[in-house]
């Protein structure tokens, strides 16, 4: 059994992410004060400004904290790996390992309580087993990248930092949602436990992979024909996180889009292939 913990320097990055994105694309503005629920914030928000990537506004509005421009670089290589995560790595949320199948096919077809139906579908004949299992982490672990930041992308997507009842500042600083981060990556079948089951973790990231690239090839001809992209996956421009900057007299909206990489066929001939954008620290 594997065993995963954050390190101070990764729950530093992703707390401080985190607080980037909510700058960037909610256009959050934490007050100099920290006053109220944003006092749960200080540590992250020292650790931002020790790195240059935050700083205190200029007049009229020095009171708030504002992304330096290598604060935005920074956020803008994250948004980069997040967007990859989501085109390529997501499919192997919920895979049928006996059958083969991977939900996210059939999600297209489904609506929102379809598809929760189907997530919790169990394994025929075996009551109490569930169906589908999530191998992220496993894909993550055998291309050599981090499982742990993979799930913690995966909260990002799920809006698990998003705490309705008592704020995201609670959620981001608080143990509860790391520290399941930690359990989920100790609790999964990786390489190893999947070969004991005679389940080949090469063939399900090749198959993954070729699902990945017929969808991507049906997008591309939806949009061709100016249709909308569908659901199921990310429209380039709905990566584009817009930036609050201050100049001495307005607040500035600036916006920059992500440019997706479009070459994929090396993800089905190489099972071991990591992204690029994967290969070199975004921090």
């Amino acid at each position: 059994m594997r065993q995963y913990a954050l390190t101070q320097e990764q729950l530093d990055r992703w707390q401080g992410i985190t607080i980037l994105r909510k700058m960037a694309g909610d256009s959050y503005v934490i007050p100099t004060s920290l006053n109220g629920p944003d006092y749960l914030l200080r540590h992250p928000v020292q650790w931002l400004a020790s790195r240059g990537w935050i700083d205190h506004g200029r007049q009229p509005v020095k009171w708030i904290y504002t992304s330096t421009p290598s604060g935005r670089e920074h956020l803008t290589m994250f948004e980069q790996r997040y967007y990859e995560y989501l085109r390529m790595f997501d499919i192997y949320h919920a895979v049928d390992t006996a059958t083969g199948k991977f939900a996210f096919s059939y999600r297209p077809f489904c609506t929102p309580k379809q598809w929760e139906a189907l997530l919790g579908q169990e394994r025929p004949g075996e009551p109490g087993q569930r169906r589908w299992i999530d191998l992220r982490p496993a894909v993550a672990a055998y291309k050599g990248m981090d499982p742990l930041e993979i799930v913690f992308m995966s909260f990002l997507n799920e809006g698990r930092f998003d705490n309705q009842l008592l704020g995201w500042q609670f959620a981001l600083s608080s143990n509860e949602l790391w520290d399941e981060i930690a359990q989920i990556c100790n609790s999964v079948f990786y390489q190893e436990d999947l070969e004991q089951a005679g389940i080949s973790l090469d063939a399900v990231i090749t198959e993954g992979s070729k699902l990945v690239l017929e969808r991507m090839q049906i997008e591309e001809e939806i949009r061709a024909l100016g249709v909308p992209a569908s659901p199921p996956l990310v429209d380039p421009a709905q990566a584009t996180e817009t930036y609050r900057t201050v100049t001495e007299t307005t607040i500035v909206t600036e916006k920059v889009v992500y440019v997706p990489v479009t070459e994929y066929v090396v993800y089905v001939d190489n099972p071991i292939y990591v992204p690029p954008i994967f290969v070199n620290p975004w921090w």
